[in-house]
C-alpha cells in the first residue's frame, strides 16, 4: 500500500510505502512519537534511506485514530535540524491529533446525513438558492 505524504516533498518523494516511513512507526504507539536527532540516533524499525534522502533531522508524530481505536494515519512534524520537542509539545500534537479526527468524523458524518438533517450537533441550514 503507497500514501500519499506531507505537501511540499520533492518529486518521486510524495507516495512511499507506508513500511518506509517513521509514520508506519508512530501508529504503533498510542502516545506521540518523538525522533529528536535522526542524523545521530536513527529508528532501527525502518530502512533508514527515505529518512537519509529527506535530510530529515527531526519527527514527531502521533497516530490518528478512529472512535474504536484502529490507526488511519498520523499527524506529523518533520524537520531538517534535530531539535528538542518538550512534554507541552507533545502534548500540543496529541490534542491537535484529536482535533483533526474530531474534525473529519465531523465531516463524514455530515456528508452521509440526508438533506434536512442536522450535522455534528448542529441544525441543518438550507443550501443557498441558485441565481
Amino acid at each position: 500500500m503507497s500514501l500519499g505524504l506531507n505537501y511540499g516533498l520533492g518529486p518521486g518523494l510524495d507516495i512511499v510505502d507506508r513500511g518506509e516511513t517513521l509514520c508506519s512507526v508512530a501508529m504503533l504507539s498510542e502516545e506521540t512519537t518523538v525522533f529528536e536527532n535522526l542524523h545521530d540516533h536513527p529508528c532501527d524499525l525502518i530502512n533508514p534511506f527515505l529518512v537519509k534522502q529527506l535530510y530529515l533531522g527531526f519527527y514527531a508524530g502521533h497516530a490518528l485514530r478512529t472512535a474504536a481505536g484502529y490507526p488511519i494515519g498520523v499527524l506529523c512534524i518533520i524537520g531538517h535540524e534535530p531539535r528538542t520537542f518538550s512534554e507541552a509539545e507533545s502534548e500540543l500534537l496529541a490534542r491537535l491529533a484529536t482535533v483533526v479526527m474530531a474534525c473529519s468524523t465531523c465531516a463524514c458524518t455530515c456528508c452521509n446525513s440526508p438533506p434536512g438533517t442536522s450535522c455534528c450537533g448542529r441544525p441543518s441550514t438550507p443550501a443557498p438558492k441558485a441565481w
